[in-house]
């Protein structure tokens, strides 16, 4: 297996020491009071007239990252389906919550729509390489009090695999959500699953109330919790990558002994986000190689320093259609991510910095990731696959086309795609000469025209339409 070490031991320690000095001396602004009095009653140093929380004894820091549990699973209508994260490969999904899509017809950017969210859904649905959907996009015909129910809905009705709503603003629709995921588990062990709820810090070092009270909610629930930071170097980070992560762990750190406090031994994994600031136009960039450095070394400092559970990998690229940039940026994150061990990574389908969405990247991603996946497994190296005997068999000036154990070995060990052009420039000319992206577009179409999502059981549809229902009539 491929592993990438971005710092050493001395490095991480010299991080985890530096966000320490800023738990201590800055804090974080805790939006909500029941946090608040929660975190004083366990010895946390609160001041209650600014909403500012200091960690002033690390041993608070080392309890949390020791009850923290590691049992993290993610729901899909078929349980056989359902994700064990930290288990084998690491999962693949979505990006959260982009607003516009390119029309697969015209190639027209536009607003996104629920009949764009229900495709999209059902493409992640047909294709190998995407393990779970996280609501892709936010469709702009829907009532905005009924986004993330309608949403949720959607996502069930259109996969059988994994889904998670959680990339919207649950607010109002907050209670309706989680009993659509609640029916959604039936009998299976709400504990041992995550409803798609946590907290991320808006940097630098603030915890807004909204998300602290359905992070509240739902460890109240049972569900494990995601914590995350998406600091931005050079505006909401510092312009240091190492200081990026200093503000990346600090927050992280404060969000987990939050959820440990609450319940020790919650079952947590980390939401690694950290990205840049252009400083050439001011806006935010997901796309430049740096992006990477600090996804893979905040990776390797959760899995190595504290030992806990990532999702990194966020490739969705600064292009605003697909193009030979979107590749390289995928590829390159996507590969930082893997190879220093994330166990989920995000961005399928995404452009624009995570603002677009395209059913015809969503294939062309799937690719990407078969490559990757293939790449990270490595090469077999044992005395069959050495291949002495069929040298002997072959001898010199043959073919090894026609060996017995040819053909078994492709199929073992070769990554066989029908999506890349491999084939000769003149039989490329007389097939149509199609390039990758109309190839694309002409699979996600056949996805959408051929593949039939599994139907919902009868009981589960009635019983989200019922949710539904009730939330229409308490929302609008």
């Amino acid at each position: 297996m491929l592993k990438l070490s971005i710092l050493t031991q001395q490095q991480q320690d010299s991080i985890h020491v530096a966000a320490l000095n800023v738990l201590k001396t800055v804090g974080c602004e805790i939006q909500d009071k029941k946090w608040l009095d929660l975190l004083s009653k366990n010895g946390v140093k609160v001041d209650f007239k600014t909403s500012k929380v200091f960690i002033t004894d690390e041993d608070i820091v080392n309890s949390s990252l020791e009850s923290c549990g590691h049992s993290i699973k993610y729901a899909a209508r078929d349980p056989q389906k359902d994700w064990i994260i930290g288990q084998g490969a690491a999962k693949t999904h979505t990006p959260e919550g982009m607003t516009h899509i390119i029309d697969l017809e015209s190639r027209l950017y536009r607003e996104a729509k629920l009949s764009d969210l229900a495709d999209l859904t059902k493409i992640c649905d047909f294709l190998p390489n995407i393990d779970g959907v996280i609501d892709p996009v936010v469709p702009y015909d829907v009532p905005p009090t009924l986004q993330s129910v309608i949403i949720t809905k959607t996502l069930i009705e259109n996969t059988t695999k994994p889904v998670d709503p959680a990339g919207i603003a649950l607010k109002e629709g907050f209670p309706y959500v989680m009993q659509m995921l609640i029916t959604l588990l039936g009998d299976r062990d709400i504990s041992e699953y995550s409803l798609g709820v946590g907290v991320t810090a808006t940097s630098p070092l603030q915890f807004p109330f909204d998300q602290l009270d359905t992070y509240w909610q739902g460890i109240e629930l049972g569900s494990s919790c995601d914590v995350g930071s998406m600091p931005q170097a050079g505006s909401t980070a510092p312009a240091s990558l190492a200081g990026t992560l200093t503000l990346f762990v600090a927050e992280i750190l404060m969000g987990l002994i939050m959820g440990q406090i609450k319940k020790p031994g919650l079952s947590q994994f980390v939401f690694v986000r950290p990205c840049l600031s252009n400083p050439r136009f001011g806006i935010f960039n997901s796309g430049p190689p740096e992006v990477g450095l600090l996804q893979a070394a905040a990776t390797q400092l959760c899995k190595e320093k504290y030992g806990l559970l990532v999702n990194a990998g966020w490739g969705v690229s600064d292009s605003q259609c697909i193009n030979p940039q979107v590749a390289y940026e995928k590829c390159y994150i996507w590969m930082m991510s893997l190879a220093a061990g994330a166990d989920m990574i995000s961005g399928v389908g995404g452009l624009g910095s995570g603002l677009i969405s395209s059913p015809a990247q969503i294939v062309i991603d799937d690719e990407i990731i078969a490559h990757l996946r293939r790449g990270v497994q490595g090469i077999i190296v044992d005395d069959f696959h050495l291949g002495v005997e069929m040298i002997e068999d072959i001898g010199i000036g043959q073919t090894f086309l026609f060996h017995p154990k040819t053909s078994q070995i492709i199929r073992e060990e070769w990554l066989l795609s029908e999506l890349p052009n491999r084939n000769s420039y003149n039989t490329w000319k007389v097939e149509g000469a199609a390039d990758l992206v109309s190839r694309a577009e002409k699979n996600a179409k056949e996805i959408l025209t051929k593949h039939k999502v599994e139907a919902l059981d009868p009981n589960l549809e009635e019983d989200l339409n019922c949710i539904l229902k009730e939330a229409k009539k308490m929302l609008l």
